[in-house]
């Protein structure tokens, strides 16, 4: 249901897309705190995995505004609600790289949207 498969230029049925928006938005939730979980709150120091979550980033800043990515303003806004969640967290994140880590991000995607 979603125009992922079409080719560029094809036509999409944008009203099916609407109507399927709830439910929807919580996949893309899902997939965001999931992403956040798996790639910052894993215990291992994996640098690549948080160059991955950089890249994400980067990506979707890059593709937010764009006609062809239409879901890429919903997956930067969740994206930017986990990394502020992270840095409202007390003592769950306690790693100064994970904080460290979502500031920079969150800074990153200030510039580029003001």
């Amino acid at each position: 249901c979603l125009p992922l498969r079409e080719p560029i230029g094809a036509h999409v049925d944008f009203e099916a897309v609407v109507q399927q928006k709830p439910g929807l938005q919580t996949v893309i939730a899902q997939l965001m705190a999931g992403l956040l979980q798996r790639l910052v709150l894993s215990r291992s120091k994996d640098e690549e995995a948080r160059g991955i979550l950089e890249d994400f980033a980067e990506e979707l800043l890059n593709a937010a505004f764009k006609p062809m990515w239409p879901a890429a303003v919903s997956l930067l806004r969740y994206l930017l609600q986990q990394l502020i969640a992270l840095l409202q967290e007390k003592k769950q994140a306690g790693d100064i790289t994970v904080r460290e880590l979502a500031l920079k991000l969150l800074s990153r995607a200030e510039v580029r949207l003001w």
